[in-house]
């Protein structure tokens, strides 16, 4: 069940000089909320600080030497990704730097999702041996790979690298491995993106070659979407190069994302994180998941316009096929949930799209607000191949891992993994899943709360208000946009929209009148009565309509009273 909470609020005498600073109340909460409690914090903040040059990655000394040693040598050197917007990230980066600044033989290859999976793949790594690659090295993947690796090594001569930052199992593959989360030398930045590690890599071996980088940054944009799309943690550095590639985006662009732009109709002047997760994500991640695992690496490995533009609209066709594909599969899923011990969703179906259950999972996950595995089942080939989602402190890829005896393959995040396993291994993993909640997990309760971070009043709700809430900007995973709730009567409200399912609501408030919106929302309608007393929960916008400044509040639910709960700072 999904939940709103109001935050404690933080000692007034706390609050004082920072309401001054940024004149409302409301904002110091959320600066204070985020800890940022002091005016030179809130300013150092808003600035775009230096990064590392990569330094701070463990084994990145000894991958560059690598990579020059084969440059040297003149070897042919093979960038093994993944067939998602992370992937087509990290391997887009780096063909472009070793094929135009180092100038070396260099190809890319992407495992076939549906015939190989995620990961590295034996068959596909001995072809590649045989076909004269010296060295071959992953991005985006690998890390849970040490056999697979040991014993491609001793049947051939070519040498492996691993780049990855996907949770390692316990013992990381014997070749060298450039990764954040290093045993005993983990990187500042530990949570990052696949893109942002090879990106960072990069930016070391410019500096090692006394280098400027303009290379990384004329990629920066590239790297920025890895971090959205993978959904990583939006503080420290991953923030900084956000902030700097949404710059980059807005003025100067790579080829490829300008005409993903163009054919998704995002105007790059006003370019966001949330387009890049909701608009252009999505496309780059379709090709990868029903169609041509290639297109979006290419994409964005080209320079050429044409050839771009022949891959966008590709990417943006098999994008509307995929939206219509996951809603039939949702409609599917709904027909077959089992929950179990009342705290997780298991959906397994027969022949389903299995480059899609991830986004079924999240879907589910979204909806009933419980950690959800979703599987699809080949009968023909009597394998299985799920995907996982959790929030909160549910560890899904840790969960998993307490059922690995039943399980092929595994590997993702905190939130979400995937893995695969036979079909006929399908009843013991849920056998043990349900085990688990009755034993390791018996206190786990599923609570899906919203913290909203302040009650605010229409006077604060001027142009200064919104200025300083963009210094928290890019919004995303750990630097969420501040949710806020405002308390008022209904005086009206009315449906508007081609089917008529979304609501405009006018609201009195102590301190005045203010227009709120509420899209695809006859679901909250039920909750309204002309008169009567609400809290609204969303976000304000100030947007600019016919030359007249205009403020609405976009409500994203609709309450009667808003308990306050008190919580650790």
């Amino acid at each position: 069940m999904k939940q709103y909470w109001l935050r404690e609020s933080p000692p007034i005498e706390e609050l004082r000089e920072l309401t001054t600073y940024l004149g409302s109340e409301a904002l110091a909460r959320i600066f204070w909320y985020r800890n940022l409690r002091t005016i030179p914090e809130i300013q150092a903040f808003s600035k775009i600080a230096d990064i590392s040059v990569g330094d701070d990655l463990y084994n990145v000394k000894q991958c560059t030497e690598t990579l020059l040693s084969h440059k040297s040598k003149g070897s042919k050197v093979v960038i093994y990704g993944d067939y998602d917007a992370d992937g087509a990230v990290a391997a887009s980066i780096l063909f472009r730097f070793l094929s135009r600044v180092l100038e070396m033989n260099v190809t890319v290859y992407i495992p076939e999702r549906h015939e190989e999976g995620y990961g590295l793949n034996y068959d596909a790594l001995i072809k590649l041996a045989q076909q004269g690659a010296d060295l071959v090295i992953s991005v985006d993947c690998g890390v849970r790979d040490k056999e697979l690796i040991e014993r491609v090594t001793k049947e051939t001569k070519m040498e492996i690298i691993v780049t990855d930052h996907h949770q390692p199992g316990d013992t990381f593959p014997t070749c060298c491995v450039v990764h954040p989360l290093y045993p005993g030398h983990e990187a500042e930045n530990k949570y990052t993106s696949g893109g942002v590690v090879v990106w960072k890599i990069v930016r070391y071996v410019e500096e090692f070659l006394h280098l400027t980088h303009e290379f990384s940054d004329s990629v920066v944009d590239l790297a920025g979407i890895s971090l959205v799309t993978d959904i990583m943690p939006l503080l420290g550095e991953n923030r900084v190069i956000l902030k700097r590639a949404i710059q980059k985006m807005r003025v100067n662009p790579t080829i490829g994302v300008r005409v993903l732009s163009e054919v998704s109709q995002v105007r790059l002047p006003e370019v966001t994180s949330y387009h890049m997760g909701y608009v252009l994500g999505p496309r780059l991640n379709a090709s990868g998941r029903i169609g041509n695992q290639y297109t979006s690496t290419r994409l964005l490995s080209t320079d050429n316009i044409e050839k771009a533009r022949e891959f966008a609209r590709e990417a943006h066709e098999i994008n509307t096929k995929r939206q219509e594909l996951t809603k039939k599969m949702i409609e599917e899923a709904e027909k077959a949930i089992k929950v179990i011990g009342e705290k997780i969703i298991v959906v397994a179906v027969e022949e389903w799209e299995d480059g899609i259950i991830g986004l079924v999972a999240g879907k589910l996950m979204n909806k009933y607000h419980l950690p959800t595995l979703a599987i699809s089942i080949d009968t023909n080939k009597g394998q299985a191949k799920g995907s996982a989602r959790s929030f909160g402190e549910f560890d899904i890829t840790g969960f998993l891992a307490k059922m690995q005896e039943h399980l092929d393959r595994f590997g993702g995040h905190h939130n979400a993994a995937g893995f695969s396993l036979s079909a006929a291994n399908l009843p013991a993993l849920i056998n043990k899943a349900d085990a688990l909640l009755k034993t390791e997990y018996q206190t786990y309760i599923p609570q899906y709360i919203q913290y909203v971070d302040s009650l605010i009043v229409v006077s604060e709700l001027q142009e200064n208000f919104f200025l300083q809430l963009s210094n928290l900007e890019p919004f995303g995973h750990k630097n969420e946009s501040p949710l806020f709730a405002v308390k008022g009567k209904v005086e009206t409200y009315s449906f508007f929209g081609q089917q008529g399912t979304h609501l405009r609501i006018q609201l009195k408030t102590a301190e005045g009148p203010i227009s709120a919106l509420a899209f695809d929302a006859l679901h909250l309608a039920t909750k309204l009565e002309q008169g009567s007393e609400v809290v609204l929960i969303g976000r304000p916008k100030r947007d600019e309509y016919r030359g007249q400044m205009q403020l609405s509040f976009f409500v994203d639910e609709i309450l009667d009273t808003l308990p306050m709960v008190e919580e650790k700072q």
